[in-house]
């Protein structure tokens, strides 16, 4: 692949540029490895991007800077980033930090080391530690090749202090307040076996829960994972993820899940099976649980702090949990996780079944989750994207244990947060997002249109009525501002907020 010649990325990175860090030569990767190795590494390579050749133990990108394009970074044992990448970030043979500031559109990926996240930034798409091979860096003529090598195990540490010394990255709820975990990572028999062990102390619980995390890698593709502990759950992880949601609770009191506490063992097998275009990881595994309620209440008091919503019992800190059944739900498990890019379409679906072998009031249900998300380009530089979530159960009603909601940011806007909910949900939000080329902002690039559609219902043994949502969002950079309307009602909604938040 061609290597485009470096472009200013921002002032912020002149230096790079000045001392000739930035690479305008060939890069060609000689020997791939197995099958699907390095798959996220071509793909950048065959698309716009640009290589940076480290020429120090330490190379940074710093704050308050965008790229543009995707990067490659070799010959850096360790890369600090707090830049603004619109695109993904690749190091090759070192480790990849993400700083305070960070914001990058896709992947964030490292060869031979790890990614280290911070609670204060953001990755659009997957993060991706590959420990177990890398690729070696040969300078030659014209350029760069790169060639797979399998890392001998015993070349890492045995113990590992994952995070800032060993302090995971924390979350804030209306339930918990602020989540604190912390615990080391022990690598047995070389790097065959991982075992986490973390303890969470939850300031507004005042509790310390304890949690193991194993895996046991059985061969490349294959490994058998175990989570097991005291820790808060909830059904609503979808609609936004921990650090988005983190960050609007603190500051709005909005807190887009509902939540249960519960004592939990999780085990899976799991293989992958590599295609050309993609990864398709399968599981089969057993899940046991034993679940209680927990506050707030319906007229709770007290909830955790926030700058606005404090009080708030229909959509801020105060508003209650439904109750869930006391008691154990004992479940067998199997699902699949696909990764599939086919030229221009990127598909991610998620699905997972569950068979109640043991619950509540002995109640006998089968429960499929979908998660699915299709992006393509459309006409010129648009581009169109699909969601959709769904909760489907068969046999007897689950317990509430197992409902989901709709409602509010991030599903329907114009309904009450989380009014609808059941065993049964199916929502669906399209986005058609025409990028404003023509107008230019420095540091922050050009504003996008996109128009949306948002159709949902959830109930209890049924699907109701559903409700639809339409509306128009402007985004620019990482800032967005939604106007939405339900065509029935002609309720509206109008927010602001970040643009990786649903």
């Amino acid at each position: 692949m061609r290597l485009r010649r470096a472009l200013c990325l921002a002032p912020a990175l002149a230096t790079l540029l000045a001392a000739g860090i930035l690479s305008a030569q060939t890069i060609t990767v000689g020997t791939q490895g197995p099958r699907g190795t390095g798959r996220e590494l071509r793909d950048v390579l065959a698309g716009p991007h640009r290589v940076i050749i480290g020429t120090d133990s330490l190379l940074s990108l710093p704050r308050d800077s965008v790229v543009t394009e995707s990067i490659v970074i070799i010959g850096a044992p360790r890369v600090t980033v707090a830049s603004t990448v619109h695109g993904s970030v690749i190091v090759v043979g070192g480790d990849l930090w993400l700083h305070p500031g960070v914001a990058i559109v896709n992947d964030a990926v490292a060869y031979g080391g790890g990614v280290y996240t911070t609670m204060l930034g953001t990755v659009g798409g997957r993060i991706i530690s590959y420990r177990d091979f890398t690729f070696d860096v040969a300078e030659v003529a014209g350029g760069y090749d790169l060639a797979y090598r399998s890392l001998s195990l015993d070349e890492f540490r045995r113990i590992e202090l994952p995070g800032l010394y060993g302090l995971r990255v924390p979350s804030y709820d209306r339930v918990n307040g602020l989540s604190l975990p912390v615990g080391p990572r022990f690598w047995l028999d070389s790097t065959r076996y991982s075992v986490d062990p973390i303890v969470t102390y939850r300031t507004d619980l005042g509790v310390i829960d304890p949690e193991i995390r194993a895996t046991a890698y059985l061969s490349r593709t294959s490994a058998v994972d175990l989570v097991a502990g005291r820790t808060t759950l909830t059904n609503e992880g979808w609609i936004r993820g921990a650090f988005i949601n983190s960050i609007t609770t603190l500051f709005t009191g909005s807190d887009v899940r509902n939540y249960w506490r519960a004592d939990r063992a999780d085990v899976r097998y799991r293989r992958d099976f590599e295609r050309d275009n993609g990864v398709i990881t399968a599981f089969v595994g057993a899940v046991h649980e034993r679940g209680w309620s927990v506050a707030p209440a319906p007229g709770a008091q007290s909830a955790p702090w926030s700058v606005i919503g404090r009080e708030d019992e229909e959509e801020g800190m105060r508003r209650p949990n439904p109750e869930v059944r006391s008691g154990r739900i004992t479940s067998a498990l199997i699902g699949t996780a696909t990764d599939l890019e086919l030229q221009d379409v990127v598909a991610r679906l998620q699905s997972l079944v569950e068979v109640a072998l043991d619950a509540p009031d002995d109640r006998k249900f089968v429960q499929a989750t979908l998660d699915g998300r299709v992006r393509f380009p459309a006409v010129r530089n648009h581009r169109f994207q699909t969601d959709i979530h769904a909760l489907l159960t068969f046999g007897d009603v689950a317990p509430p244990q197992r409902f989901s909601y709709l409602g509010g940011s991030g599903t329907l806007p114009t309904v009450l947060l989380l009014l609808m909910g059941g065993d049964q949900l199916l929502f669906v939000e399209s986005m058609y997002t025409i990028p404003v080329e023509r107008i230019s902002i420095k540091f922050l690039g050009s504003p996008a249109v996109s128009i949306r559609h948002m159709i949902g219902s959830a109930g209890v043994d049924r699907l109701p009525g559903f409700v639809n949502n339409v509306g128009l969002r402007v985004t620019l950079s990482l800032l967005k501002a939604d106007f939405v309307l339900d065509p029935e009602t002609r309720d509206t909604d109008f927010s602001i907020g970040l643009s990786f938040a649903r």
